[in-house]
């Protein structure tokens, strides 16, 4: 029997035009469950309903892949991870990218690299740092950039400068406020090299509606 979880997850992904295999969603599915059996000792997220973990973090998350499926990418860093969204979400649908986790929490780390086993995301590896101590001391670079409302777009703009490729992508989630930190950015003359578009996505069958600022070099 299919869960209520997976119901909506399918449903909502084809509304969206994606098209979710039997292995993925069983991949979603064992995420799923760890995060309801890792959420009875942690606070890993304040949403208890199936429907509700469902369409905020999962297909949340599918709005970040909606809007960077078409980007060839080699490399993948989520800043924030929390409880993996979107950076999981993402490394299930991207396994050809090399992805990677950042979130200063060792108890949200622990986490993150159980669901990495759980789910054999031999792609994805965590560090338990801020974005500060890692970009002082890797020499990689992302093509893709994302963030959960972690930090506002000019800061993450400026504090991953250094690991950016030069074709890399910042994809952040906003909420109403969006074009004041779009205006941040504009006006500053240090930036005026980057692009700047905003896209809204709306999850399927609700009234949530995400601002998507996208951010181009």
């Amino acid at each position: 029997m299919t869960s209520l979880f997976l119901e909506i997850l399918k449903r909502d992904a084809e509304s969206l035009g994606i098209t979710l295999k039997e292995e993925t969603l069983s991949r979603f599915q064992a995420y799923y469950d760890e995060l309801k059996r890792w959420s009875k000792a942690y606070n890993l997220t304040s949403l208890k309903k199936e429907k509700d973990i469902a369409e905020r973090l999962f297909v949340d998350s599918l709005g970040y892949h909606l809007l960077s499926k078409d980007f060839a990418l080699s490399g993948i860093l989520d800043v924030g991870s929390g409880a993996g969204f979107p950076g999981c979400v993402l490394s299930v649908l991207r396994p050809e990218a090399r992805v990677v986790l950042l979130e200063p929490s060792k108890k949200k780390a622990a986490f993150l690299r159980a669901v990495i086993r759980k789910l054999s995301l031999h792609n994805t590896e965590v560090f338990d740092t801020t974005v500060e101590e890692f970009v002082s001391r890797t020499d990689q670079r992302f093509d893709l950039i994302t963030t959960r409302a972690l930090f506002s777009a000019k800061e993450l703009l400026k504090k991953t400068l250094s690991v950016q490729s030069d074709k890399a992508v910042l994809l952040l989630s906003k909420g109403r406020d969006f074009q004041r930190e779009i205006d941040q950015i504009v006006s500053e003359k240090t930036l005026s090299s980057f692009s700047i578009e905003h896209r809204q996505f709306r999850i399927p069958g609700s009234e949530i509606i995400r601002n998507f600022i996208i951010i181009k070099r």
